[in-house]
């Protein structure tokens, strides 16, 4: 038993390294206006977008707790609507990035900083 929670956090930490990854390029990507950054020609604002979306997908298989769980399904409704947007070129982008870094904090103050 102990085994396998240990493997669920191990596998936890790595999911939201990569979406920490993600999200710099996520940034990246913003701050060249929604565009591919300079110097970074396999970055798709789009692609980044929906890789974000399916990191919270799959951190949804690691039986997290019902707190951790409501954060991250608000996570994946944000990540969808930013793909979306980026996708549709909406103009929805930066609200959608907005949401899903506040998600982010959110989650981060109420599951994992020090209270």
């Amino acid at each position: 038993m102990m085994g396998k929670i240990l493997q669920a956090v191990r596998d936890l930490v790595e999911r939201m390294v990569a979406i920490d990854e993600t999200w710099e390029r996520i940034k990246a990507c913003r701050a060249a206006g929604w565009a591919t950054p300079p110097g970074q020609p396999d970055v798709s604002p789009t692609h980044e977008a929906l890789q974000l979306l399916e990191h919270f997908l799959e951190a949804g298989r690691a039986e997290p707790t019902p707190e951790f769980e409501a954060f991250r399904k608000r996570a994946e409704a944000a990540a969808a609507e930013l793909e979306k947007a980026l996708r549709t070129k909406s103009g929805t982008a930066e609200e959608a990035f907005t949401r899903s870094a506040k998600l982010c904090s959110d989650c981060h103050a109420a599951t994992r900083d020090e209270k």
